[in-house]
């Protein structure tokens, strides 16, 4: 008798929580109180993706009305100004987007890694161009030379 109340909280709790979602409450009694976080919470169903705070931060302010974001209630999502230099929260979001990397600095040396193989990629295109050129030039040449011979017959 003395389990009954916080088991019929923790079914209440269940029924609420899971009411809209596709899982039932045994499939969450099944995960066992267990802790998931990131990837496994994903993987659980437990969590839809994985993103990072600058990321979170800027859908946040992307789908919250204007009139919201002018509201004090935002104070904690709004710029502020500072001495130090700082990557603000739009271009953080973006690296984040971009790389799917949610720490800065991994983030802008993997753009940096990119950055340097498109340069490679773009100096080989550059070569393999300039070879195709020669190569029909070669071909006009060689066609020139072939319709002045079928002329001079």
């Amino acid at each position: 008798m003395l389990w009954a109340a916080p088991a019929a909280r923790s079914d209440q709790f269940l029924l609420y929580a899971f009411d809209e979602s596709d899982e039932s409450a045994d499939a969450v009694r099944a995960l066992e109180a267990g802790v998931r976080m990131g990837g496994d919470a994903v993987a659980a169903r437990l969590a839809d993706r994985v993103q990072g705070w600058h990321a979170l931060v800027a859908e946040m302010q992307r789908r919250a009305p204007a009139a919201q974001m002018n509201n004090t209630s935002a104070a904690p999502f709004a710029r502020t100004n500072t001495t130090r230099k700082t990557m603000n929260e739009d271009l953080t979001a973006a690296l984040t987007a971009a790389t799917g990397e949610t720490d800065i600095e991994k983030a802008v040396g993997l753009l940096i890694e990119k950055n340097a193989a498109y340069g490679r990629t773009v100096e080989a295109l550059t070569v393999d161009l300039g070879a195709a050129n020669t190569r029909a030039q070669a071909a006009e040449a060689r066609v020139a030379r072939s319709t002045a011979m079928s002329r001079a017959w």
